[in-house]
């Protein structure tokens, strides 16, 4: 094997050399880790990884800067420390700095913990589950309710509704949208994410959009086995991630006491193997007045529940049957 100059993390000093297969290992007698030169340099990360807890954080530093000692003196951990609060909810993060123009803006994404499953805000439009934000004037900020949005992905554009219930965005009033089209940093902003997301090739791709009738039929071929309704909701939402459709299982609404099986974007999709016609009909007609949904659709396997209505509240309502599934 040939030697590498270096000295072997474990402590064992300069034993290091490389096999046959370009693995650095230690050739030291007892080394309670030959791997590790190897280990260390396979992991990809090039920047500081946070884990934030409701009063404290710990920080992984890249290992750059190990060169030159940088780690010691670092303005990342030197930020965050100044911090009074956790910048986001709890967590664990990939946290880097950016900026356009003179704006220095810090980025935080998810990585694991509740903020990377559950806490983010779906766009309304290509589904993306944002869990990270950002302010020109405030890197920091927390979303407040009436704020303007902007999607990370596909650049559309939110109002954050934020309640007891938790955080959604709804769609801007047509004085709402005129306004913010005319608003220099609005404008400043989105030209920023659209040359982002044209120059650098592993900018977020939006998940696949469908219109309600698309997802009907989908799920129609899904060929769901299922031995309770939850079974089948989990099948439902597994077809539809393995067509590359983002969606959400049980999801509150915003009339405060709905809660829908599944959204895909705007369309909210309620599975049913029981209850009377009439239940199922004041459910859907509940959830035809929250404005975050823009179509229905029941997946059910009752023949009684297929007179339904074909619009409520001016919304589609669509059917599908699954008489033939179960176990």
């Amino acid at each position: 094997m040939i030697s590498v100059i270096g000295n072997c993390p474990m402590g064992c000093g300069r034993t290091l050399a490389v096999d046959p297969h370009g693995a650095i290992l230690c050739r030291a007698f007892g080394c309670p880790n030959s791997r590790a030169a190897t280990t260390i340099l396979q992991d990809a990360e090039t920047e500081h990884v946070v884990t934030f807890a409701r009063d404290d954080f710990t920080i992984k530093h890249p290992l750059r800067e190990r060169i030159g000692d940088e780690l010691l003196d670092c303005p990342m951990h030197a930020q965050l420390a100044a911090l009074t609060e956790p910048p986001v909810k709890p967590g664990r993060y990939r946290v880097q700095t950016d900026s356009w123009g003179e704006t220095v803006y810090t980025v935080y994404t998810a990585l694991e913990g509740p903020a990377s499953i559950a806490t983010g805000v779906e766009c309304r439009r290509c589904g993306y589950l944002n869990v990270a934000h950002t302010a020109p004037a405030a890197p920091l900020a927390q979303p407040s309710d009436g704020d303007l949005s902007i999607c990370f992905v596909c650049g559309e554009l939110g109002i954050f509704v934020i309640s007891v219930l938790g955080m959604r965005l709804r769609v801007l009033t047509a004085e709402e949208l005129d306004g913010a089209l005319r608003d220099p940093v609005v404008i400043w902003v989105m030209s920023a994410r659209m040359e982002s997301a044209e120059m650098d090739p592993g900018w977020p791709k939006a998940p696949r959009a469908m219109s309600p009738d698309s997802i009907a039929a989908l799920l129609s071929d899904s060929h769901v086995t299922y031995a309770n309704e939850d079974d089948l909701q989990a099948g439902l939402h597994a077809a539809l991630t393995a067509a590359g459709i983002a969606s959400t299982r049980e999801v509150r609404l915003s009339d405060g006491i709905s809660r829908i099986d599944l959204v895909c974007g705007t369309v909210g999709i309620e599975v049913k193997i029981k209850g009377s016609a009439a239940s199922v009909y004041r459910q859907l007609k509940r959830y035809s007045l929250c404005d975050e949904l823009s179509a229905l659709i029941l997946v059910t396997t009752k023949a009684s529940h297929h007179p339904i209505a074909q619009e409520l509240n001016g919304k589609p309502v669509l059917l599908v049957s699954l008489i033939e599934g179960g176990l």
